[in-house]
């Protein structure tokens, strides 16, 4: 979008702008959050977010333009179809089994169903002319080490993020908001 939008003497700005605002929706979420459930009530995080959303979509459908070089790739739905089915079962898979029994059916179906559309999904990328992601980029061992990279962190964030409060809350008894 920042390519399609910003000539290139401008995209330096705009790429600032986008991680500045990311950067303050990091920080501040967390905090908001934390507000919504000590005022209301736990599906408040998720309402909370729905205006902001749909006034993404309505500012994308105005602000970006249709791509008007020929021979834009279409979207590829199948593939997706097959990212979000194996996502959704795998991550459905792992919050459920410490509650539900690792080898409870509830558990391991979702599971096999999640790990089986992802196979799938690779396979489909590797025979797409434009994939929704090119899955041939891991051949590159920079790319594997940057991956691995920002998943640790992002995962350790992540962690951090929802084990503090709780220890916060739980074992120190003391207000999520301090």
């Amino acid at each position: 979008i920042i390519s399609i939008l910003f000539p290139p003497n401008e995209r330096h700005r705009a790429v600032s702008i986008f991680a500045s605002i990311s950067a303050v929706g990091l920080t501040a979420g967390p905090v908001v959050g934390a507000l919504l459930l000590h005022w209301f009530w736990f599906g408040s995080a998720f309402l909370f977010v729905v205006p902001f959303a749909v006034l993404a979509i309505v500012l994308v459908g105005v602000i970006v333009p249709p791509s008007r070089r020929p021979g834009s790739p279409t979207i590829d739905g199948i593939g997706a179809l097959l990212s979000m089915l194996g996502l959704s079962g795998i991550v459905f898979a792992i919050i459920e089994g410490p509650g539900r029994g690792w080898a409870s059916p509830a558990v391991l179906t979702p599971m096999a169903l999640g790990v089986i559309a992802s196979v799938a999904f690779v396979l489909w990328e590797l025979r797409q002319e434009n994939p929704l992601f090119d899955v041939r980029v891991f051949k590159n061992k920079s790319v594997i080490a940057g991956a691995l990279c920002m998943a640790v962190v992002y995962f350790t964030f992540e962690s951090m993020g929802m084990l503090f409060p709780q220890y916060l809350r739980y074992v120190a008894n003391e207000s999520i908001l301090l």
